[in-house]
């Protein structure tokens, strides 16, 4: 089809396709992140890509601009790229990243299914983050769900069935076209904390590989991943600490998803979050001032 454009058409080793979509599907841009971490550390090659034009509106996402070797500015347009690797074990990974297209999402969910067809690939997995009510000083929560039963295993505790039933994302038109081709398919969620939007939440990216790998069968080094993360929490512990009101908001949070129900069940067990009766107070302010804290921790400036 048009909208693809192929590279090469590499013959892959029982490939597994891993697609992320920034924006409402990618809390915390755990997904994208992930994929992005998959590619720099296996060096992904590029296959093909899908111009954005079509799919993108370039008011909100705009072509960059930038000076070449010679000087001349040169333009550069989004596009989707689909890269592969070869992961430990033995099997290839096909990875697809990019943000969720504006438009003409049937087509591009074409295209992507031409990807599956033409590579033999057998397993779409999608990766994304949900902001929720959880909080940043317990271990991440990292859910998921498949179509076989053989992938629910490996997915353990994580594996839930969604009831939810609403507006839908690309990942999930993507996964439903993926069963409905014939594809085993898995989708993988890690639960960032709804006051804490700093972007790449590393702790929950990083909980997300090592779910990923769970349910491919295969070992990723994330030794060098979970030593940036370390260092992120420590950041958003210090960024919490130095702002009365986001220590007082944590802990009342902390306070309701700990505290006894009439059921006798902890709200972290609840998964509608504290009760109506005990609305937290807005968090606009507070994860301005958190973001603004950890960017200048990122960037080295002096507070």
């Amino acid at each position: 089809m048009d909208e693809l454009i192929w590279q090469e058409r590499p013959q892959l080793r029982r490939p597994v396709l891993v697609v992320a979509l920034g924006g409402w599907s990618d809390a915390g841009e755990v997904g994208t992140w992930s994929v992005d971490w998959l590619q720099r550390t296996y060096q992904a090659r590029p296959i093909a890509t899908i111009p954005g034009e079509d799919f993108l509106l370039l008011t909100h996402r705009r072509p960059l601009v930038q000076l070449g070797p010679d000087g001349q500015r040169v333009i550069t347009w989004p596009e989707y790229r689909f890269t592969c690797a070869a992961m430990p074990g033995d099997r290839d990974v096909v990875l697809l990243a990019g943000p969720e297209p504006h438009l003409r999402w049937k087509t591009f969910t074409a295209a992507v299914l031409e990807v599956v067809q033409t590579l033999g690939i057998d397993l779409m997995v999608s990766v994304g983050g949900l902001a929720g009510m959880v909080l940043h000083s317990d271990p991440p929560r990292v859910t998921g769900s498949a179509n076989t039963a053989e992938l629910v295993t490996r997915l353990g505790a994580a594996a839930t069935v969604s009831r939810y039933q609403g507006p839908a994302g690309l990942l999930s038109v993507l996964v439903v076209a993926g069963r409905d081709a014939g594809l085993a398919t898995a989708s993988i969620w890690g639960n960032v904390p709804h006051y804490l939007q700093a972007s790449p939440n590393l702790r929950v990216g990083v909980a997300l590989l090592e779910q990923l790998a769970r349910l491919l069968g295969v070992s990723f080094d994330l030794g060098p991943a979970r030593t940036q993360a370390d260092r992120f929490d420590a950041d958003v512990a210090a960024a919490i600490a130095q702002d009365p009101s986001a220590t007082r908001y944590v802990r009342q949070l902390e306070d309701q998803l700990r505290g006894p129900t009439s059921s006798g069940l902890s709200q972290h067990d609840n998964p509608a979050g504290p009760s109506e009766r005990e609305e937290l107070p807005p968090t606009e302010h507070l994860i301005a001032d958190l973001e603004e804290f950890l960017r200048r921790r990122q960037t080295g400036e002096q507070e």
